[in-house]
């Protein structure tokens, strides 16, 4: 995939322009379904701002899931996505504006239980 997006950027591929741009609460509502669907949970029990380690995600779901995010994205997503960035909301805001969300700022580093 990587070698496809240089490639692309050099041709100067027409579809890149036509991918939609994501909005935060896209992005959020996109994790929340994924993360439920994985942990088989509803939805509405999965908060945004609960950190990533505390939901037990190991770590061949956690690359996995930003995998995924990648190719519905349709850009890079690091495979760190959920260490680095240790929620869905903090996560969404890094990659809608490049950085973390505000809450996360003052939220502790998760813990390495569930990767």
């Amino acid at each position: 995939m990587a070698k496809m997006r240089v490639l692309q950027r050099l041709l100067g591929d027409s579809t890149a322009a036509e991918k939609p741009v994501r909005q935060v609460e896209e992005i959020e509502a996109w994790l929340i379904a994924r993360v439920a669907t994985v942990l088989d949970l509803p939805a509405g029990d999965v908060d945004p701002r609960q950190p990533f380690a505390d939901f037990g995600l190991d770590s061949r779901t956690a690359i996995s899931i930003s995998g995924e995010l990648e190719e519905w994205l349709g850009r890079e997503v690091p495979p760190t996505l959920v260490w680095d960035h240790p929620s869905i909301e903090a996560a969404a805001a890094f990659l809608v504006r490049g950085e973390p969300a505000p809450a996360a700022a003052a939220s502790s580093a998760p813990s390495d239980a569930g990767y």
